[in-house]
């Protein structure tokens, strides 16, 4: 084996979408003074739990491994070459197999054209100058921050370059901004917090529903602020859900893989469900010889741009600037039963296992072409409006059940509410 060096120090880093909650938090930093001279332990403020249970995980739930499955796959690792030239480097260092990801310049399409020329195609795009819609994107300073949301307790990560599963801290929103730019977090990559807010109304009050998305069809499932001084890197990973990010502020840039190259990116090899099995910073192509030839999609997001990842769609994502925040959004429209199956197992999309005989933009492409929109009477979001994920997938198989047998979907407002009413 060759020696693998940490080229990611010398190349850009990002964000991801899947956060592990932790438990503890231990604090570099003097209460009084700021000084990184001693520890505090913080806690969960005992009120607020009083009013609600933690937040649920918003995120995609993977099966666990089928172990004869996952014992076949590991066979393959392995017989590559050290000696390729982009063994060693950073995933978005590879030239061969890129392309562009489409840009629409004049801002977000409206729902129908939207669906039909990109969700509905499984086709990424970046959407520019969209941030005089978002009141959060004029307001979210620091300080405004610190001052209107600092009560709120967040979930802060000690490394920039993600190790899925990795520990998680617990602090106070306020003591997270009073630190995160300090120059000794800086220079050894450390401070990055992942905050839901879904269920926090004063930070809901500044966001609105994307236009595109503003429709009574339609029905969010979390939404998250990813807040860093820059040089975050993600790993590359799949989320069970039709995926808006809105940079706020800062710069991002952006790797996307087809679902349908799974098997390239060693999904089912990867320790955890829906994430690759190669690290995004080093590719070691010895072991992951087939990496090498995946055909991607490369972009840029800037302040106001907003990138639409397609339901399963792979991506990994950098982050720059010194001050570096986006927002995204997963949802889903409720004739989503019409092409996904929540029982499908992403990961072995492409191999001969898979319950998915056809291309994943084929499988996409049996959405219902009339799949409608009803304009919201408001843009304005309630932590009402947001939908648990597990609910959302028992409303989608129940309607693929139900359509199957011949019967009539049902109405998705109704379906949940009686859920929320159990």
């Amino acid at each position: 084996m060759s020696k693998l060096f940490p080229l990611f120090l010398l190349t850009p880093t990002v964000i991801t979408a899947e956060r592990p909650k932790g438990e503890l938090f231990r604090e570099h930093m003097d209460d009084h003074h700021d000084h990184l001279d001693h520890h505090l332990e913080s806690h969960h403020d005992p009120e607020e739990n009083k009013k609600k249970a933690p937040p649920k995980e918003k995120r995609s739930r993977p099966k666990p491994h089928d172990d004869k499955h996952h014992s076949d796959h590991e066979k393959s690792l392995g017989g590559g070459d050290a000696n390729h030239k982009r063994h060693g480097m950073h995933m978005q260092g590879m030239e061969t197999n890129r392309q562009k990801i489409k840009v629409e310049e004049n801002g977000l399409l409206p729902w129908a054209d939207f669906f039909r020329q990109y969700v509905r195609t499984n086709t990424p795009v970046i959407f520019r100058n969209t941030s005089h819609t978002y009141p959060a994107a004029r307001k979210w300073s620091d300080s405004y921050m610190r001052k209107k949301f600092g009560h709120h307790h967040v979930d802060v990560e000690f490394e920039k370059s993600e190790v899925r599963g990795g520990p998680t801290q617990r602090t106070t929103f306020k003591k997270f901004i009073r630190n995160y730019m300090r120059q000794e977090y800086q220079s050894s990559r450390k401070l990055y917090a992942v905050i839901p807010f879904e269920q926090k109304q004063d930070m809901l009050d500044d966001m609105l529903m994307p236009k595109a998305l503003a429709c009574e069809e339609i029905f969010p499932q979390s939404m998250t602020l990813w807040m860093s001084s820059g040089g975050t890197s993600s790993v590359l990973h799949q989320d069970d859900a039709e995926n808006f990010l809105i940079q706020v502020t800062g710069r991002k840039s952006l790797m996307l893989v087809n679902q349908q190259n799974a098997q390239d990116l060693y999904a089912y090899e990867a320790k955890h469900p829906g994430t690759s099995a190669v690290h995004q910073d080093i590719v070691d192509l010895e072991k992951f010889p087939r990496f090498a030839d995946i055909p991607w999609l490369s972009g840029d997001l800037e302040a106001g741009d907003v990138l639409y990842i397609p339901h399963g769609y792979w991506h990994q994502v950098n982050s720059f600037g010194s001050r570096n925040l986006a927002i995204n959004v997963w949802w889903g429209h409720q004739d989503e039963y019409t092409w996904w199956d929540p029982d499908t197992d992403f990961r072995a999309i492409g191999h001969k296992t898979s319950t998915v005989k056809e291309h994943f933009n084929t499988l996409k492409g049996r959405y219902t072409p009339t799949a409608k929109c009803t304009t919201r009477s408001t843009t304005k979001l309630q932590s009402q409006d947001f939908v648990d994920e597990g609910d959302w997938k028992d409303f989608v198989s129940h309607n693929r059940k139900l359509t199957a047998g011949g019967g009539k979907p049902v109405d998705a407002k109704s379906f949940l509410r009686q859920r929320q009413e159990l």
